[in-house]
C-alpha cells in the first residue's frame, strides 16, 4: 500500500507528466497549425487555375485539368526530395549543430534542382506523351501548352518546400503561411487578367494561367529567401552562406531520406 507521501509524489509525478505532455501538444499546434494552413493554401491556389480556366469552356476545362493532373505528378515527386531537409534539418538543430542544418538546405536545394531537371524535360514535350496515354489531340495540344508555361513554377515551387521544411525544423511556420495566404489571392488576380487579357494585355488563356502561376511561385520563394536572410531570427544562421561549394555526403543523405518519400 501507498503511503501520504508515496501517493503524493505519484499525483505530483502525473501532474508533471501532464503538463509536459500538454506544453508538447501546444508546441505541437503552433508549429502544425500554420503548416496545415499553408497546405490548405497550396491545394487552392492549384484550384485556381482549373477554376478559371472552366470559364474558356468544355476545352478550356479540359486542359487545364489534365495538366494540373499531369504536373501533379512531377510537383509531389519532387516534394518528396524537398521535405527530406526536415528530419535532417531538425536533427541538427536538435544536436545544437547550425552548420550541419544549413548544409541541409543548402543540398536541399541543389537535389530538387538536379530532381527537376528530367521531369522538366518530359514536361516540355508533354504533348507526344498525353496522345501517347491516349488523350484526344484537341484537349492535349492546350494542355501541353499550360504545362509549357507552368513548368517555370517546378524549380521555385520546390525551393519553397526545401526553406519551409528548414525552417519549421527551428519550429518557425508563421511566415509560411502567410507568404501562402497572400499569394491565393495574388495567383487568382493574376491568372484572371492573363487569360481573359484584362488591363490592357492580350487574352494568353491556358497560357496565362500557366505563366501566371509560375510567376507566383517564383515570388513565393524569393519571398521566403528573403526572411531567411533578413528575418531576426535566421539571418545570423547564413543560411545561403557558400551556396556553391559541394557537399556530396549531405547531397546524398538528402536523395536517401528524399526517395523513399
Amino acid at each position: 500500500m501507498r503511503g501520504p507521501q508515496s501517493a503524493d509524489a505519484y499525483h505530483w509525478a502525473g501532474a508533471e507528466r501532464f503538463a509536459l505532455w500538454r506544453g508538447e501538444a501546444a508546441a505541437g499546434l503552433r508549429l502544425g497549425a500554420p503548416l496545415a494552413g499553408a497546405q490548405l493554401a497550396q491545394i487552392a491556389l492549384m484550384a485556381t487555375d482549373t477554376v478559371m480556366l472552366a470559364w474558356l469552356g468544355p476545352t478550356g476545362l479540359a486542359a487545364g485539368a489534365l495538366g494540373m493532373h499531369v504536373f501533379s505528378l512531377f510537383i509531389f515527386a519532387g516534394t518528396g526530395i524537398a521535405v527530406a531537409v526536415a528530419p535532417l534539418a531538425a536533427q541538427a538543430v536538435g544536436a545544437r549543430d547550425p552548420r550541419r542544418a544549413r548544409r541541409a538546405l543548402r543540398q536541399g536545394l541543389w537535389a530538387t534542382l538536379a530532381a527537376s531537371a528530367p521531369f522538366l524535360v518530359l514536361l516540355w514535350n508533354a504533348e507526344p506523351m498525353l496522345l501517347a496515354l491516349g488523350q484526344a489531340p484537341e484537349v492535349a495540344a492546350p494542355a501541353a501548352l499550360y504545362l509549357r508555361a507552368l513548368m517555370w513554377s517546378l524549380v521555385p515551387g520546390l525551393w519553397f518546400v526545401a526553406m519551409r521544411s528548414f525552417i519549421a525544423a527551428y519550429g518557425s511556420a508563421r511566415a509560411v503561411f502567410v507568404i501562402m495566404a497572400a499569394a491565393v489571392p495574388l495567383n487568382a488576380g493574376l491568372v484572371y487578367v492573363t487569360v481573359f487579357g484584362k488591363l490592357g494585355l492580350p487574352a494568353l488563356g491556358v497560357v496565362g494561367a500557366g505563366l501566371s502561376t509560375s510567376a507566383v511561385n517564383v515570388t513565393m520563394a524569393a519571398a521566403l529567401a528573403v526572411y531567411l536572410l533578413a528575418g531576426r531570427r535566421f539571418r545570423r544562421l547564413h543560411p545561403f552562406g557558400r551556396w556553391w561549394r559541394p557537399d556530396w555526403a549531405m547531397f546524398a543523405d538528402v536523395f536517401r531520406g528524399g526517395a523513399p518519400i
